[in-house]
C-alpha cells in the first residue's frame, strides 16, 4: 500500500471527503486533490500535517506502511456500543 492508499483509507475510516479531509489536516485542497489522483507524492510536511490532525494514527503506519491500520470509526462506535450492554455498570 502507497502513500496515496494509506491516506485514501484513512480518509474512509473517518468518513470524510477530500474537501473535509483537507479542512481538519489544514492542507489545501488542491494539495489533497493531487496526491489523491496519483499527480504528486504526498511531502514530509504534509505527512506531518496530516498526523498532527490524526494523533491516533501510527505514525510508522501512516509514513512507511509498517504497523497497525486505523479502524474505522464506524467500527469502534458499534464497538463502544455493543460492549456497554455486554457489559452494563451494576447498580451499587
Amino acid at each position: 500500500m502507497n502513500e496515496r492508499e494509506r491516506i485514501e483509507l484513512l480518509m474512509k475510516c473517518y468518513d470524510l471527503s477530500p474537501s473535509q479531509f483537507a479542512e481538519k489536516t489544514g492542507i489545501q485542497r488542491a494539495s489533497v486533490s493531487h496526491i489523491i489522483s496519483g499527480r504528486n507524492k504526498p511531502s514530509l510536511e504534509v505527512m506531518l500535517k496530516i498526523y498532527e490532525a490524526f494523533p491516533s494514527v501510527d505514525m510508522k503506519w501512516l509514513m512507511m506502511g509498517v504497523g497497525e491500520e486505523p479502524v474505522p470509526q464506524k467500527a469502534l462506535e458499534v464497538a463502544e456500543a455493543v460492549s456497554g450492554t455486554l457489559f452494563p455498570e451494576s447498580a451499587t
